[in-house]
């Protein structure tokens, strides 16, 4: 979790991908207990929207049992983000 300066405080992505501007967030139902977790953490993720990150998301019980396509998700996001793969991937 890198931090992220967000105007008046810092942010902890969940993941970062600092170089392309992409930050994961990986979401469970045991990070959003209450309604004001769920609003904060909205919140945030519009703080990194206006720093201009892109934020890609997914299920903490997707990531267990269906990882590849999470992979997929985030591949596709860092390649409209500049990133090139190499060719053997």
């Amino acid at each position: 979790q890198a931090p992220v300066h967000c105007g008046f405080r810092t942010c902890y992505p969940d993941f970062l991908w600092r170089d392309f501007g992409l930050v994961g967030e990986c979401d469970g139902a045991g990070k959003y207990e209450g309604k004001r977790a769920a609003v904060a953490e909205r919140e945030r993720e519009q703080e990194l929207k206006d720093l201009d990150y892109a934020v890609v998301r997914w299920q903490a019980l997707e990531i267990m049992l269906r990882p590849t396509v999470v992979v997929a998700r985030v591949r596709r996001e860092l390649i409209k983000l500049g990133w090139q793969p190499p060719a053997s991937i």
